[in-house]
């Protein structure tokens, strides 16, 4: 991710269940983003972990319940953009386990972290699959740290504390970026030199 637009170290800094969210939204906007021949059940798993992550995310804490649908859509297959859509959801539901342990193990404060900024790197990486690029991943995922980073001052969410409805009601919704043309996806579309600069 385009440390133009996502700094790791003011990441690290929000409140754990907000980092969580930010990977949450990530892996929403990929699997909002799917190819429209990707089953509608397959859809349907990979959708029903961000719902229950987010579930976690408003309880500040994670449940038997979520956990195994965040597993489900961990475990989804089908062709290379939906696998990679289950590997989005596996760090995204790490991220959701890490934030659950901190308050009973130090070192998940800094598990929390690496897996949701995984999880938001890996739905750019992969973001050609969707239709997506890259750099439209960043700017989202940019957009939802810096969000949460005031709303959360805002609202004097705690470091460990569940994000409260105000919270939700404060960021903007969640949709997949606008899908741009195949041409669009070739690195020297935008380079008038073809590379040779």
């Amino acid at each position: 991710m385009s440390q133009a637009f996502f700094d790791p170290e003011k990441f690290k800094v929000l409140p754990l269940w907000a980092q969580v969210l930010c990977a949450v939204r990530s892996a929403r906007r990929y699997v909002l983003a799917l190819p429209a021949d990707v089953p509608a059940d397959v859809r349907e798993e990979l959708m029903g972990a961000c719902d229950a992550c987010e579930r976690c995310v408003r309880a500040g804490s994670r449940g038997g319940d979520d956990g195994a649908a965040m597993a489900r859509g961990a475990r989804v297959s089908g062709g290379l953009s939906v696998t990679r859509g289950a590997e989005v959801v596996r760090w995204m539901a790490d991220a959701a386990l890490a934030a659950n342990d901190a308050m009973d193990f130090g070192a998940a404060e800094a598990a929390c972290a690496n897996s949701a900024m995984t999880a938001m790197k890996l739905a750019g990486t992969h973001a050609k699959l969707v239709g997506m690029t890259p750099l439209q991943f960043a700017i989202c995922g940019g957009s939802d740290a810096n969000q949460l980073a005031f709303v959360c001052e805002e609202m004097r969410v705690g470091r460990y504390g569940a994000l409260v409805s105000g919270v939700f009601e404060r960021l903007t919704p969640v949709y997949a970026p606008e899908r741009v043309l195949e041409t669009d996806l070739h690195p020297m579309h935008d380079d008038p030199t073809g590379g040779a600069r």
